[in-house]
């Protein structure tokens, strides 16, 4: 099952019919639902030094993921790629958000989350730009290893 949710997708496609939707990833996520969306573009996985060329062409970066279990567990490295290009995000209330919704659009419910893409559409504001970009610039995969080391270092520690 996917963590999206296909009809929150289908339901922004449907108010922002003068805007694409891009969802880019393997296509077996989306199936067949979105045929007669003509604003719909599945673009299929794309390499990874490829992903700064489509963040430069957005203008806000969706994370529709569904209301559930797993989705309030996930930690999504695409949250922190967003905030380092200094888009404005609209996503899902999950714990992960806590403490960034000064820089971020947390929705509590569809309707919400598709008000929210208007309000970031109409944003205009370099100042948070700068903020997102600077509240990630240390959330790097060496700092991640980092703590990770840090923290099984202390287990071993604490077993011996």
């Amino acid at each position: 099952m996917s963590r999206l949710d296909l009809d929150l997708i289908k339901r922004i496609a449907f108010e922002y019919r003068d805007c694409s939707i891009v969802l880019i990833g393997p296509n077996y996520l989306y199936g067949e639902g979105f045929s007669g969306y003509n604003n719909i573009h599945l673009l299929g996985e794309i390499r990874y030094e490829e992903i700064p060329n489509y963040l430069k062409a957005i203008d806000v970066a969706i994370m529709p993921y569904r209301r559930n279990e797993l989705v309030k567990s996930i930690n999504p490295v695409k949250l922190y790629e967003y905030l380092a290009a200094g888009k404005p995000v609209v996503c899902m209330d999950y714990a992960e958000t806590n403490g960034l919704e000064d820089m971020i659009r947390v929705a509590k419910d569809d309707n919400e989350f598709i008000a929210s893409i208007k309000k970031c559409l109409n944003e205009n504001d370099p100042g948070l730009v700068k903020r997102r970009i600077e509240a990630v610039k240390d959330n790097t995969w060496e700092n991640r290893v980092e703590t990770i080391s840090g923290l099984l270092e202390a287990q071993l520690k604490n077993k011996k």
